[in-house]
């Protein structure tokens, strides 16, 4: 009898033996595995938001200001007459994304000029290249259209065109 008991003992200890294995295996075979999806959505939105004709000099009209439907041209006419006539916009852009923008380059194109009209922006004038345009603000600079008083008196002049691209980079 005392064999059949010690059969039983033996048994028992091996079973549990191999439970506690089996255990034992289970914890130290188990594989962690973190997962997850991580994006950054970057918004690029930079636009022209308003123009306005702040100063007017002289008998000078400003007409058919316009910001074209992309947000990013914009056209406005302006009636020159004499010595003394200028007319000075005020442009704001806006950076409505959330990526800081760098102004890089300003890049003035004159078509169709004149010796008798100046067209000048204030980014040059102030040495502006190199501002940071940051996430929802925005960026003031004037442009100004004026007669040249140093070559005396104004001839007529038509479709003289000033354009002014603005290049960004993500800062």
């Amino acid at each position: 009898m005392r064999r059949n008991g010690n059969k039983k003992i033996i048994i028992l200890a091996l079973f549990i033996c191999t439970l506690f294995m089996g255990v034992g295996y289970a914890l130290l075979s188990q594989s962690l595995s973190i997962t997850d999806d991580v994006s950054f959505e970057g918004k690029w939105n930079i636009y022209i938001d308003s123009i306005e004709a702040t100063t007017i000099g002289g008998k000078a009209i400003s007409k058919n200001v316009k910001i074209g439907s992309d947000k990013l041209s914009a056209v406005f006419t302006v009636d020159l007459y004499g010595l003394g006539d200028y007319v000075i916009y005020t442009i704001k852009v806006k950076n409505a994304g959330n990526i800081n923008a760098k102004l890089n380059s300003v890049v003035p194109t004159i078509t169709n000029g004149s010796p008798y009209i100046i067209m000048s922006n204030s980014l040059e004038a102030d040495d502006r290249i190199g501002e940071v345009l940051e996430a929802n603000n925005e960026m003031i600079f004037t442009v100004k259209i004026a007669v040249d008083d140093s070559n005396g008196e104004l001839q007529d002049v038509e479709g003289s065109k000033y354009k002014i691209q603005l290049n960004f980079l993500q800062n």
